[in-house]
């Protein structure tokens, strides 16, 4: 309780110190410098807290982006143990056969599935559920045009435990947005939830995010970005992943009732 009470009060007390009429941010002066690019590889960490019920996770995260094919593939690495979850290592990988997840344990495969219904397509950027804490970067490659349809941006002072280097926005969610993707987690659609976006002015490119809710605080920061990273083998299944894929697919073929 004591924790929460922390967290309100110290979100309280920096939303008290945002500037009156706080400058509106042109988004597309962003998108510009973002939308042509047609590869990319991010590092970045993630940190969440939070109360109801109690989690604290951090991770270090990789994400791999051929806009041209439309193929993304993101792989997690937790850094400390969670309550409800087995695997240290999970990742997802969109292709155009199909999207496959998958986690490890001690290099142990504990989970695999695919959903061969969900494919990439070229020249799509695929704003999937199961890339939802990348969303911004996936839409940057797109020229923002899903955070521009959804929210306007104003210049506000850095939130705490972030780089405040960056220009550090707040987008406000337009409440008449139907299906909303950036604000589309249930996290984001609670009215008192924040979004800060950390933009690096000189890139274009989203740094850091910051969302704050009432039981909940997420930070990404990005600590290296390359617009023009190999990509050769990134996209591939591993081995055992296709193995596990090719035993269900032969065990559906053999269930009573199949042709």
């Amino acid at each position: 309780m004591i924790k929460r009470l922390s967290t309100v009060c110290l979100a309280v007390a920096w939303m008290l110190a945002l500037p009156a009429g706080a400058d509106e941010v042109d988004l597309a002066r962003f998108a510009r410098l973002t939308e042509d690019t047609t590869k990319l590889r991010a590092a970045m960490t993630i940190s969440l807290a939070r109360t109801e019920p109690d989690l604290r996770m951090e991770m270090a995260n990789t994400l791999w982006i051929d806009a041209e094919t439309g193929q993304v593939r993101l792989d997690a690495a937790v850094t400390t143990e969670l309550d409800w979850a087995e695997a240290e290592q999970a990742s997802v990988l969109l292709r155009p056969d199909g999207l496959f997840r998958w986690a490890r344990t001690d290099d142990t495969l504990v989970q695999a599935r695919w959903n061969l219904d969900r494919r990439a397509r070229p020249d799509v950027i695929e704003l999937a559920d199961e890339l939802r804490p990348v969303h911004l970067l996936l839409d940057a490659l797109a020229g923002y045009k899903q955070l521009a349809r959804e929210a306007t941006l104003e210049e506000v002072p850095p939130p705490p435990r972030v780089p405040a280097d960056l220009l550090w926005v707040l987008a406000r969610r337009d409440m008449d947005v139907e299906r909303p993707v950036i604000f589309g987690p249930s996290p984001m659609r609670a009215r008192a939830a924040q979004l800060l976006i950390g933009f690096c002015e000189e890139s274009g490119w989203p740094m850091a995010w910051y969302i704050e809710t009432e039981f909940m605080t997420f930070i990404l920061q990005v600590t290296d970005l390359d617009t023009e990273p190999d990509l050769e083998g990134v996209f591939d299944v591993p081995e055992d992943v296709q193995d596990e894929v090719d035993r269900a697919e032969d065990d559906d073929d053999e269930a009573p009732g199949t042709d």
